[in-house]
């Protein structure tokens, strides 16, 4: 990988950190300077700049560059029913506790494409389904923008 023979620095990482932080609330811990090495070296190699202190400039001047910045950083694992104990836990606690609700809301936060929140709408229907005029919603959301735009394009209710 030619991309890692392009150093970070302490100081260009501790920019980095800070500036995910600020534009989308997530910390990076220090202990994950080689994952942000890894995982911005190559935006820094095809954009052709010299270094990571040109790259922490660029990233001062342009919010589409904040954007894929955090796009490289941001892990997008999803598949239906990920985390089986967690469904568990909605069926036995939480949906148990709505159900005298009338309305329902759920967000299902950092869900990537959506496969999460889908899981969960069917786990409330199912849940649910006996129980005429319960009205149920379900939000999901990310910050990753191709995830986000990947999401829109699909149709899963077919």
């Amino acid at each position: 990988m030619k991309s890692l023979n392009i150093p970070l620095s302490g100081d260009d990482f501790k920019f980095i950190q800070q500036l995910m932080y600020d534009s989308s609330g997530v910390y990076i811990e220090d202990g994950r300077f080689d994952f942000v090495h890894l995982r911005l070296a190559e935006i820094v190699r095809l954009r052709q700049l010299k270094d990571f202190k040109e790259y922490c400039k660029i990233l001062t001047e342009s919010r589409e560059h904040v954007q894929e910045m955090v796009d490289a950083l941001t892990t997008n694992l999803t598949h239906f029913f990920r985390e089986s104990h967690h469904f568990k836990f909605l069926k036995e606690v939480i949906f148990s506790e709505l159900k005298e609700n009338n309305k329902v809301r759920i967000w299902s936060s950092a869900c990537s494409t959506g496969e999460e929140a889908y899981s969960i709408a069917m786990e409330a229907l199912s849940y649910f389904s006996l129980q005429a005029g319960k009205s149920i919603q379900v939000l999901a959301s990310d910050i990753d923008s191709k995830s986000l735009q990947k999401s829109r394009a699909r149709n899963l209710s077919n």
